[in-house]
């Protein structure tokens, strides 16, 4: 039976969280999903395993879509292979129960985690920057349009 409260308090966060927010809530559930797979594969828990894997191969494919070509940014493309490489990695790593392949996307899932948490807290520094009286650090223009639609 699921919480109607819990229903309710994921409802309003995903409804009053900003897109960039929503995007690092993503890549932690990966991470998170993945270090849980790794620990219940490891154990022989296979079930518990393979459906944890399941909920971080769901993500990256969501955050794969999520991407928007239209936006002008050019590392789209390469973002959305690398995604491929992932969900790719992950299902060879459920048919085979390859442990080091969970352990690498999760390694690649955290770095880009710690690229787009560093590049929001810039858009911010440099968003609260121009709203002030000097130019954004580094000269930097901030853009209006995150590389990935608000809808995720």
């Amino acid at each position: 039976m699921v919480n109607p409260y819990a229903q309710r308090y994921t409802q309003v966060q995903a409804e009053t969280t900003g897109p960039e927010q929503v995007l690092l809530l993503l890549y932690e559930g990966a991470v998170r999903f993945l270090g849980q797979a790794r620990e219940h594969l490891d154990a022989g828990r296979t079930g518990p395993g393979k459906t944890a894997l399941s909920k971080a191969l769901a993500i990256i494919a969501e955050l794969q879509n999520s991407l928007d070509p239209e936006a002008g940014w050019a590392g789209a493309e390469g973002l959305a292979h690398l995604y491929g490489h992932m969900i790719l990695e992950l299902t060879e790593a459920n048919l085979k129960g390859e442990l080091a392949r969970i352990d690498a996307v999760r390694g690649l899932l955290t770095g880009l985690y710690e690229a787009w948490r560093e590049a929001i807290e810039s858009q911010s520094a440099a968003s609260s920057s121009a709203a002030g009286t000097g130019p954004a650090p580094g000269g930097a223009a901030p853009t209006d349009r995150p590389p990935f639609r608000a809808s995720v």
